[in-house]
């Protein structure tokens, strides 16, 4: 696609600290977003999750700070829907050459876009609730203490946003318990 390889071309020739930077950055990410969405290529997404930090580094104030909160909460669940759907062909790929650099990527971005989405963002709730999968299945694989603690925290935080009839909030609460009966029994001698 034309308009990524001028983007590419043009953040060559900037300085880090230039103010039209980030706004480049940000416009790449949104082109490299369309195209992924069309074409399920790996390759766009493994480059916006890279550039997800460096979006997330918009701080408050800068006018585009909004907008990089939107595009990281968007993208992230539309990453996660992708990566969810059998039917997918990017689920396929993932599923075949599944890395942990991939999903420690994924949590990255997860993390990165929670970050950016405060409570009251539209999406702040399905982010939490996808980067809590992420953090299952990381723990699952690895079962480090620290995982465990990051993940009742945040299903502390999820179960407090959700409304007692969701029956997510039932959800989160069971697995909530595991871990919490998980880390006690890591702790008895």
């Amino acid at each position: 696609d034309e308009s990524i390889t001028l983007k590419h071309a043009a953040l060559e020739y900037m300085s880090p600290d230039e103010p039209q930077r980030q706004t480049i950055l940000l416009e790449l990410d949104n082109h490299l977003f369309e195209h992924f969405k069309q074409m399920d290529s790996t390759v766009d997404l493994e480059e916006i999750i890279s550039l997800c930090p460096v979006l997330g580094l918009c701080p408050p104030g800068h006018p585009d700070h909004t907008l990089s909160q939107d595009h990281l909460a968007c993208y992230l669940e539309t990453t996660w829907s992708a990566l969810n759907d059998p039917t997918n062909l990017l689920f396929k790929k993932f599923k075949k050459y599944e890395r942990d650099h991939d999903l420690d990527a994924m949590i990255m971005l997860g993390q990165t876009a929670l970050e950016f989405t405060p409570p009251e963002h539209p999406l702040h709730l399905s982010t939490l609730i996808h980067l809590l999968g992420l953090l299952s299945k990381w723990f699952n694989q690895y079962g480090r203490k620290e995982d465990l603690d990051k993940l009742i925290t945040l299903k502390c935080a999820g179960s407090e946003y959700m409304s007692p009839d969701k029956p997510q909030r039932q959800t989160i609460l069971l697995e909530l318990d595991g871990y919490l009966l998980n880390a006690s029994s890591r702790q008895i001698p």
